[in-house]
């Protein structure tokens, strides 16, 4: 009897393991700072002021829509997603405060539009994690491990599409040879 206990508790501890909340931490510390110092990386020629905010927007917006996205997901289920009206909230934020620094060239809108669709990607990929997440606990998988996997799956994604558009943008969007659309 007290060796089924032991499996039990076993099989408990391991379907409440998360990844660390410091890896957590530091990993939205390596977004928010790589907004803020890497020059080209949120939209085009920023000073860096102007990606400092885009990095606040980031993370101020992100956390937040997360959090709601979650729960809303947990609660209702996916179909209730409120990514779209989350995204909204993001860029009239943001553009108000790029507005009412005076930033309103073709750079800053295009920043403004870059921290609309981060924001919009954390909200998406909290809802589909929490759902996941939902599911592994029904069938007793590792939190942790499942985490580590969305983790490396997401990234695999991203680095896909980034190496994708830098290889179709070589080519010239829109121009001769990568035509935007098709002429009669």
């Amino acid at each position: 009897m007290r060796k089924r206990q032991v499996k039990a508790a076993a099989a408990e501890a391991a379907t409440d393991s998360d990844l660390p909340g410091s890896f957590i931490a530091a990993a939205i510390a390596v977004v928010i700072a790589a907004v803020a110092l890497v020059p080209g990386l949120i939209a085009g020629d920023l000073g860096f002021l102007a990606r400092l905010v885009c990095a606040l927007g980031v993370a101020v917006f992100g956390l937040l829509s997360v959090a709601v996205a979650a729960r809303i997901v947990g609660i209702v289920g996916v179909s209730s997603q409120p990514t779209s009206g989350i995204t909204l909230v993001t860029l009239l934020g943001t553009a108000a405060v790029f507005a009412a620094l005076g930033w309103d060239d073709l750079g800053a809108r295009a920043a403004v539009l870059t921290v609309g669709t981060v924001v919009a990607v954390a909200t998406s990929k909290a809802g589909d994690i929490s759902q996941d997440l939902k599911t592994g606990y029904l069938v007793g998988a590792t939190p942790a491990w499942q985490q580590l996997g969305q983790l490396i799956g997401a990234a695999c994604a991203c680095w896909v599409v980034a190496g994708t558009v830098l290889l179709l943008s070589s080519y010239g969007f829109g121009g001769k040879e990568l035509a935007a659309r098709r002429r009669p």
